[in-house]
């Protein structure tokens, strides 16, 4: 969950950083890509096979934002877009995106290290 009372400035700087973007999707991610029909969004997952749980179940890694067919990261998220005329940027899948992204920032201590404009001191 997103800090309370966060309000992003759609600087774009948590989609733009190595690291700050690159996570995972969970599985909740992934399944409702499927059922969505996004390839759009899939083709950007690298699916990890990791085995059985002791209890049987199939585990895997999503890792997310890849060079399709790779499972080499990009260098900024393929779904920032950024405004015409403006210094501002939008998540073109915002109603889909990720857990991860969805949560940001869960840390202010994070988000600051990651230049994030929101959470710096003196806003």
């Amino acid at each position: 969950m997103a800090l309370a009372g966060f309000q992003c400035k759609q600087c774009g700087k948590c989609c733009k950083l190595r690291g700050a973007y690159q996570n995972y999707a969970t599985d909740d991610d992934y399944n409702r890509w499927l059922l969505e029909g996004r390839e759009d969004i899939l083709q950007y997952v690298a699916v990890n096979d990791c085995g059985l749980s002791r209890s049987g179940h199939e585990r895997r890694l999503l890792n997310v934002w890849v060079k399709p067919g790779t499972e080499e990261y990009l260098d900024e998220c393929p779904w920032l877009k950024k405004l015409p005329d403006q210094d501002l940027y939008i998540c073109a899948i915002h109603e889909t995106k990720p857990w991860h992204c969805r949560s940001f920032p869960s840390d202010r201590g994070f988000a600051e290290r990651v230049g994030c404009p929101a959470c710096s001191d003196g806003d």
